[in-house]
């Protein structure tokens, strides 16, 4: 979710460089001109789209997918029928063109965001809650795991301390949650999520300890794969 929040935010906060994107297929400056027009309204899409993809995907991973194809199927169906008005002016609507695409784009991901239940809404409450606080582990995991250690020499390390957590711990405990004790959904997305928690444990006394220096460089005397402590002193 992070992740797409941030691409969302990227493209949003753009607007200065629509001419040069659209410059970049094309000359015709009248194309140009319309596709600034396009993309000035569209880009609000992209923060909304951002969110409600996100939640979206984590209903979808405790297993409450009906919500997303019934968002999914009336986006279509709104987007279509706004676009019949808003390009074409028909039914009494204004004929936009350009514009009214834009608009109907924005309307419609507008619903999708907001026409879900009060129990959804809650749903997804919890389960960001849950990614605010794991996501403090991961901040610091992540990097030491698949930076530190790995640019330091020991590149297996990240694979497997991933797959241990994963085979060992994340995947029986879902299982166990969803499908033996029926746990709620926050709780089963707490399991899944809870190695970003768990992985900071092995991760700093990995780190702390040093053994993960390697000689990189050609011509060393050492081996590639012998620690390298006293570059440390």
């Amino acid at each position: 979710m992070k992740f797409a929040l941030v691409v969302g935010l990227l493209f949003f906060s753009s607007p200065a460089s629509f001419p040069l994107r659209f410059s970049l297929f094309t000359s015709d400056q009248a194309v140009i001109a319309e596709g600034v027009r396009y993309l000035r309204i569209i880009c609000w899409t992209y923060l909304v789209f951002s969110v409600s993809n996100s939640l979206m995907y984590s209903l979808q991973s405790v297993e409450t997918a009906m919500i997303d194809t019934v968002m999914s199927l009336s986006t279509i169906c709104i987007n279509a029928a706004l676009n019949d008005c808003l390009i074409c002016g028909n039914f009494g609507a204004p004929e936009l063109g350009v514009t009214g695409a834009a608009l109907a784009t924005l309307v419609s991901r507008i619903v999708e965001v907001y026409a879900v239940s009060a129990d959804t809404k809650a749903l997804a409450v919890r389960f960001l809650t849950v990614l605010s606080v794991t996501t403090v582990g991961s901040c610091y995991e992540y990097p030491v795991e698949s930076g530190i250690i790995t640019d330091g020499g020991v590149t297996k390390y990240a694979a497997w301390a991933d797959n241990l957590f994963m085979w060992l711990f994340t995947i029986p405990a879902a299982l166990l949650s969803a499908f033996v004790f029926s746990f709620p959904p926050v709780v089963t997305f707490c399991f899944l999520k809870a190695d970003q928690i768990l992985k900071c444990i092995p991760n700093a006394f990995t780190c702390n300890r040093y053994r993960w220096v390697r000689v990189l460089t050609r011509g060393a005397s050492q081996s590639p794969d012998s620690p390298a402590l006293d570059t440390l002193e």
